[in-house]
């Protein structure tokens, strides 16, 4: 099982990045969102708003934009790639049922304990991914959108044998741990998403309406691996043979309420239609409708705070565990809006939780803008110091 912890990582990133999209949860996408916390329902006023709220397509002062975007994220619940990269140390090459193997009982003891360990809460490891291009102008009064985007995300997580895991050579009992059955299993769902957005401001301007048709290409991924293998398994072939396909259509519909000049308030609803995909698992994967709100204070010039909540527990990929977010962020932007110094440099800041588990950590994030003569480029990354969650994300644009 040489190197498991760095093959499966790889079969992961590979599984998101052969194709331009993914998704699950509601997935942070784009730079300036990322760098905010997440906090963008009623700040999004870029292309990206074709993701975040199609209200804000209109809720803003540009009327083109065109930007592509990429970004991944790497969550490791209580440590699960830490634990599985032990197991990979300890058996040293070795198989389970191998009889060297227990001629060191610290050994075969250390490896019954990880098999504990990974039984504690909600162990898994979630790779997700983003990326596509985006635009967006005014048309007769009317904001619209085009985009080819994506959210996706890979999932590993332990099906664990807790009954044969007596730390004892094979001959000497049944339930040796040379007789464990615990498995990985590995699932992914990819999809394209073609979207179609529109926007219009209404009761003068200051409430926006928008929705968003969506056309989705997806496929699943399935696939289950010895906790223990040492063989030379194929294991991107063995994924491919589980692929499926589908396709569905859905749409998102969004809110913004300009209450005053510094202060909005946005609501989303995505996947109103909850678009199900067949999966080798033996059960669909379905993208339910996601519900979040939004508000955004604008307290002097170039500053904007943020704070979002999703109303919905959100599923994952992992049985059982949900994600409901709550995100906060802040903005200051330095320099002109005019159409040379556009924003000249940005700084961005705020920190996101998942209130739906308990004992999940705060996760802080951080970003910066450039931008001149209408070209923009943003970066932004999310780290949670301990060492168990970490993003990034970047694009560039042009507005004018």
């Amino acid at each position: 099982m040489a190197g498991m912890r760095s093959t499966i990582t790889a079969v992961l990133s590979l599984i998101v990045l052969t194709s331009s999209a993914y998704a699950a949860e509601f997935v942070t996408l784009g730079p300036r969102a990322l760098g905010m916390g997440g906090a963008h329902v009623a700040v999004a006023s870029d292309a990206t708003a074709i993701h975040w709220n199609p209200a804000g397509l209109s809720a803003r002062q540009r009327r083109t934009d065109l930007r592509a975007h990429a970004g991944m994220a790497v969550k490791d619940r209580s440590r699960f790639a830490d634990l599985w990269n032990d197991i990979d140390e300890i058996l040293a090459g070795r198989a389970i049922n191998d009889p060297s193997f227990y001629t060191d009982s610290a050994d075969v003891e250390q490896l019954v304990d990880i098999l504990r360990r990974l039984d504690e809460g909600n162990v898994s490891m979630d790779l997700n991914g983003r990326a596509g291009v985006v635009a967006s102008t005014g048309i007769k009064g009317f904001a619209m959108a085009l985009g080819v985007t994506g959210i996706g995300y890979a999932n590993a997580v332990p099906r664990l044998d807790l009954v044969n895991v007596k730390a004892i050579p094979p001959f000497l009992d049944p339930q040796s741990i040379a007789n464990n059955t615990s498995e990985i299993d590995l699932t992914a769902l990819q999809t394209i998403e073609y979207s179609l957005s529109a926007a219009h401001g209404f009761i003068g301007d200051t409430l926006h309406v928008g929705g968003t048709l969506k056309f989705i290409d997806a496929a699943t991924y399935f696939y289950t691996i010895s906790a223990f293998n040492t063989s030379d398994t194929d294991i991107v072939d063995a994924v491919q043979k589980n692929k499926r396909t589908g396709q569905d259509i859905t749409g998102d519909v969004g809110l913004i309420w300009v209450a005053t000049e510094r202060l909005r308030v946005g609501a989303v609803g995505k996947y109103l239609t909850g678009p199900t995909f067949s999966s080798a698992r033996g059960a669909d994967i379905e993208l339910a409708p996601q519900f979040r709100v939004g508000a955004a204070f604008l307290p002097w010039r170039g500053a904007t705070v943020a704070l979002d909540m999703d109303i919905t527990e959100n599923e994952t990929l992992t049985q059982g565990y949900k994600e409901r977010q709550v995100a906060a962020g802040f903005e200051q932007a330095l320099g002109t809006r005019g159409k040379v110094l556009s924003d000249l440099f940005t700084i961005r800041a705020g920190m996101y939780k998942n209130i739906a588990e308990s004992g999940t950590n705060v996760v802080g994030t951080a970003g910066i803008g450039l931008g001149l003569l209408g070209a923009r480029i943003d970066i932004a990354g999310a780290y949670d110091f301990q060492k168990e969650e970490i993003g990034a994300s970047a694009n560039i644009g042009f507005q004018w």
